[in-house]
């Protein structure tokens, strides 16, 4: 089976590793040249539990473009990256089958044009931090969720066998909606929160005023997607906070490093769907609106 991963940040490179370590080889598409001479030439390391491990693995420059006889392609770059690699794929008429791990959803409406004959879209819940180019530190462990788009499981359930039988939980889902819109919500409620407080995850829940704004952005959030059973998904949001307590969101690390963050993908996406059913969000507004102005001043301080 060919696997090919777009992307070299940290959620590529541990599928990466999960692969090699199921014996199956994938190639890593890098947006820079750099980072694929540094894992072609160094390979992959992985740490875990203090263990450290290097896989020889291959890596190829994106803009070399794909050869088109891939099986299965990981789409895992963070979303704002996604649309250069759909137009890329439907330009090229790529027919692999396709799964997209990425936060937000903004990225669905754009589907439909890709001439794939399989199509899946997942979610990670693994706790997972880049360290260069070539390493990466598995720090929680959790599942990939995926559900259908369209097509058939065929590939997918093949590897996912694989990825099962050495410990990395592939679990396939009948409902896509369901499971990206049930981690939106998470994202939504703790990645803007730890972003603008600049605390780790834990924090939310021990402190007793960050912990009343979070359940303010969540109840603003269900009500933009116009959700119910409500009591489950904030119990599911208080348990990954809980769970991941000593972990800082990937928002957090992004305006820290001063990279650009998911937050269009994320509340650009729920604020869009609360006009449509005009309802009121003002922390979600004041919560956009605050990291994109982070993001802003991490531009200038960069160029400074």
């Amino acid at each position: 089976m060919k696997v090919v991963i777009i992307g070299g940040g940290a959620i590529g490179m541990l599928v990466a590793a999960y692969l090699n370590q199921a014996n199956i080889k994938p190639v890593i598409y890098t947006r820079r040249k750099e980072q694929a001479q540094a894992l072609n030439e160094k390979g992959l390391e992985f740490t875990k539990n203090g263990i450290t491990t290097t896989y020889k693995v291959e890596a190829v420059p994106f803009s070399e473009g794909l050869l088109d006889d891939e099986d299965i392609i990981f789409i895992t770059v963070k979303q704002y990256d996604v649309d250069p690699i759909l137009d890329y794929l439907h330009r090229n008429k790529i027919k692999s089958s396709v799964i997209f791990l990425q936060n937000g959803m903004s990225h669905i409406v754009n589907l439909s044009n890709l001439q794939s004959e399989s199509i899946y879209l997942g979610i990670v819940e693994h706790g997972v931090l880049r360290q260069s180019d070539r390493s990466m530190v598995h720090t929680g462990e959790g599942r990939i969720k995926i559900a259908k788009y369209r097509g058939s499981f065929g590939k997918v359930v093949t590897l996912s066998d694989a990825l099962n039988s050495i410990g990395f939980p592939i679990i396939i889902e009948e409902n896509w909606y369901e499971i990206l819109t049930r981690k939106l919500v998470v994202n939504a409620v703790i990645n803007p929160l730890t972003a603008l407080y600049g605390v780790r995850n834990g924090s939310l829940l021990e402190n007793h005023f960050y912990f009343i704004n979070m359940r303010s952005v969540f109840l603003e959030v269900v009500q933009a997607l116009a959700l119910t059973e409500i009591d489950s998904l904030w119990d599911e949001v208080i348990s990954i906070c809980r769970n991941t307590g000593k972990n800082f969101s990937s928002m957090y690390k992004d305006i820290e490093n001063g990279r650009q963050t998911e937050i269009n993908s994320i509340l650009g996406y729920l604020l869009e769907e609360g006009e449509k059913r005009r309802v009121p969000m003002p922390m979600l507004k004041f919560l956009y609106n605050s990291i994109k102005g982070m993001e802003t001043k991490g531009k200038e301080e960069g160029n400074g």
